[in-house]
């Protein structure tokens, strides 16, 4: 068993780690020659040396050659792709432990890097009511990163093992179990998610530990890969990309800071030597530099906050499902365990919403409708509130009057739905969908080009799902819950596309009564809409207050 520890994670050098895989897979490829050029001379054998014991006995040992080639070439070329899953993983892993004790550190406690001694805050020194970072919290992140590390370490080498001949010189003839391919893990995306499901079961623990390790940034979005593990997996990509974007910040900043010195000093000759206009080449390269770092800042600040969302000490645990940061990014992120609970909702924000943008608020409102169907969903661990943007939300102009983000954000959520089907233990759980604005449509296009397994839908502000009635849902319309505050503009918007709001009687579903205002106070607390919501999710249907009653 691996003895690893956070110091030795610490003291690995990424770029020699680097540097191991290629060399092998050069050794692969010479040997895959060999066995070639051996192939075309065996071939030519049998027209040289036609007949006789010895004719028979060069040709079997020509074709044990092969076979030790062979057997050689693929032992060579599994240790490279080992040492270069290893090589990941670790690197991701060492990012990872680097930054928690940044943080601790940026706490007041004191971390030895050589010897892995922690000296809690010293009050005199570091005045504060209690660090942000509790001493639980920093030897829970710790421990998970060195239980991760030893799996990592003992699969890899379990596999190196597997691939070296043993003691009698005999080479291994066919692949090892040990461990997990890359190319497997991403060839389960886009299958279906009770296949994944059944996959994902299949492999040993250890296998699972590997590849949430070396791979969390495929296994993170696998629907049909349990939440516990998807969150693992997420956390450690999270890591991943906080310390790739505070490093860049600093190196725009440090770039930065150089060109302005250089005006300054009169010294831009020295940064542009080739340049004909020096000024004007320093004022492009600020404004690219800007540029960056004004894009940069608030993706960094808002997964700051997503850390300390999912790091808080207290229940449910916030679980992270998916994270995203490339383009406007996506991010999934569940209040309560959706795999345990007895009753699950998924929340679908609507136009305007992005990584950045109203993303932290809607996982508020998930946590209040959490809150609010708790007593009625059966206590404590009962219900979960999945806050899910698996999709391009449209921006605040002429793209949210089309229906392509939405089909493509329905069939993402209807994946991610029948992920849930897949991976929940014990019954049946109670599934409902809750759509906001935009993310209504995005549901109305999952019943379209998916499924869509759910037991209950219910829409806020919606102006329209791309359907005409509740019935075309494909779900009885008693189960169709729409509602919309007297102000909120947009509803009227499915009314000049000539479609029919949910929250219209003549929609066929029920309406339920709200009594916040705008497009966006549907889930203040205390508020009736609030509650209304909060009962269809628990299937506490006889205290949802109605205004329009849906017929069977």
């Amino acid at each position: 068993m691996s003895e690893l520890t956070i110091p030795d994670l610490l003291a690995l050098v990424p770029e020699e780690v680097h540097q191991l895989p290629g060399g092998w897979a050069a050794v692969a490829g010479r040997l895959a020659d060999a066995a070639q050029e051996h192939s075309r001379a065996s071939r030519r054998l049998p027209d040289a040396w036609t007949a006789g014991p010895a004719a028979s006995a060069a040709g079997g040992a020509l074709s044990a050659l092969g076979d030790d080639l062979g057997a050689a070439e693929t032992g060579v070329r599994q240790i490279s792709l080992a040492l270069d899953a290893y090589a990941h993983g670790m690197t991701a892993l060492r990012r990872r432990a680097m930054q928690v004790i940044a943080e601790a550190e940026d706490n007041g406690y004191v971390v030895d890097r050589a010897t892995g001694r922690i000296t809690p805050p010293d009050a005199a020194t570091h005045p504060r009511q209690g660090p942000l970072m509790s001493a639980r919290t920093l030897l829970q992140s710790l421990a998970e990163i060195t239980t991760q590390a030893r799996t990592l370490d003992d699969a890899t080498a379990a596999r190196l093992a597997a691939n070296t001949p043993g003691a009698d010189g005999t080479l291994p003839r066919r692949l090892p179990a040990a461990l997990v391919d890359r190319s497997v893990v991403a060839g389960q995306r886009g299958r279906d998610p009770a296949a994944v499901r059944a996959w994902w079961s299949g492999l040993s623990p250890e296998q699972r530990g590997y590849a949430i390790a070396a791979y969390p940034e495929l296994v993170g979005w696998l629907d049909g890969v349990p939440a516990l593990d998807r969150d693992q997996a997420n956390r450690i990509s999270l890591a991943q990309e906080r310390a790739a974007m505070a490093a860049r910040l600093a190196e725009l900043r440090a770039r930065l800071e150089l060109v302005h010195a250089a005006e300054r000093d009169g010294t831009l000759h020295s940064l542009y030597p080739s340049a004909y206009d020096t000024t004007w080449a320093s004022g492009r390269e600020l404004a690219a530099l800007q540029g960056e770092i004004t894009g940069l800042e608030p993706k960094l600040a808002t997964l700051d906050r997503v850390y300390g969302r999912i790091n808080e000490a207290a229940e449910p645990p916030v679980l992270l499902l998916g994270l995203d940061t490339t383009g406007d990014g996506r991010l999934l992120v569940s209040v309560g365990n959706p795999d345990t609970a007895a009753h699950t909702a998924v929340f679908v924000p609507g136009v305007g919403t992005s990584l950045t943008s109203g993303m932290l608020g809607n996982i508020d409102r998930s946590a209040r409708l959490q809150e609010a169907a708790t007593p009625a969903g059966g206590g404590p661990g009962g219900v979960a509130v999945v806050a899910w943007l698996g999709y391009d939300a449209p921006e605040v102009d002429q793209t949210a009057a089309g229906s392509h983000r939405a089909e493509v954000g329905g069939a993402a959520l209807d994946r991610f739905v029948s992920g849930l089907r897949a991976t929940h233990d014990g019954p049946t759980a109670h599934l409902t969908a809750v759509g906001h604005s935009y993310g209504s449509t995005v549901i109305g296009q999952a019943t379209q080009v998916g499924h869509l397994a759910v037991d209950d839908i219910v829409t806020a502000g919606s102006p329209g799902m791309d359907v005409t009635n509740a019935r075309d849902l494909h779900i009885d319309p008693r189960h169709v819950y729409a509602g919309a505050a007297a102000d909120d503009k947009v509803t009227v918007v499915g009314g000049l596309a000539h479609l029919v709001p949910p929250s219209e009687p003549q929609f066929g579903g029920n309406v339920y009564r709200v009594d916040t205002s705008g497009h966006s106070g549907y889930w203040s607390q205390g508020s009736d809409s609030l509650r209304n919501q909060a009962a269809v999710i628990a299937g506490d249907y006889d205290h949802v207050k109605l205004t329009a009653k849906a017929r069977p």
